[in-house]
């Protein structure tokens, strides 16, 4: 029987980071719709099944044993529904994953968990189909609508100038504010109008979150 302050619970998460705590044991820090940012402990050593399961950027359902008067809990099981293992493939697609994450971690999911949530899902769900000229589009289009959660997204007409960005590079914004989703994937674009958008979304993203992401940083000349 459970003490009072101690409960199980399962939650949909995205895996963002796992650090070695020694003894063959990890932190485990997540993103759930439900829950936000979430660390919690994960026990055995590198033959467990578990550990296996529970890699960076894998998502599905989580078991977590909580115990609230040590504020403390540990994963107990977990179901992956998407190892995204096409991304895992790519090095581009490893430091644009690892990169979201990071953007996710410092702003604390943008304090909007459940869009956070769904807005890096569909990012992961989607460079792992892309190949990488689309994983590229994809991480341009992350972060603009990662800007728009954070409430710093700017004006399209105020990016043209600053970025000096050309007709079809200013076009694909207007799309991204205007087109669903589905429809912007299909738009194409040359690769001056790609690495326009890309230094135009690299510069504000890291100045919404405080300046300095060491995964931009270390990954530049992949990304």
């Amino acid at each position: 029987m459970a003490c009072v302050g101690e409960r199980n619970r399962r939650m949909q998460a995205v895996i963002l980071k796992v650090r070695d705590t020694g003894a063959g044991n990890s932190l485990v820090t997540m993103l759930s719709e439900e829950g936000g940012i979430i660390s919690s402990l994960l026990y055995g050593g590198p033959k467990s099944k578990l550990r296996s399961l529970v890699q960076p950027f894998n998502s599905g359902n989580v078991w977590l044993y909580e115990d609230k008067a040590k504020e403390s809990s540990k994963i107990t099981d977990f179901e992956v529904s998407s190892a995204h293992m096409r991304l895992k493939a790519s090095l581009y697609k490893i430091w644009a994953a690892s990169l979201a994450a990071e953007i996710v971690l410092k702003t604390h999911a943008a304090g909007e968990p459940k869009d956070a949530f769904i807005l890096l899902s569909a990012f992961l769900d989607g460079i792992d189909a892309s190949d990488e000229n689309g994983a590229r589009l994809g991480t341009v289009r992350f972060l603009w609508r990662y800007l728009g959660l954070l409430g710093v997204q700017p004006q399209v007409a105020d990016c043209i100038p600053k970025f000096r960005l050309d007709k079809d590079a200013s076009a694909y914004l207007e799309a991204m504010n205007s087109m669903k989703p589905g429809e912007v994937r299909k738009l194409m674009l040359e690769a001056p109008s790609v690495q326009q958008l890309k230094d135009m979304t690299f510069s504000l993203i890291a100045e919404a979150a405080g300046g300095r992401l060491s995964t931009m940083e270390m990954g530049f000349s992949i990304l």
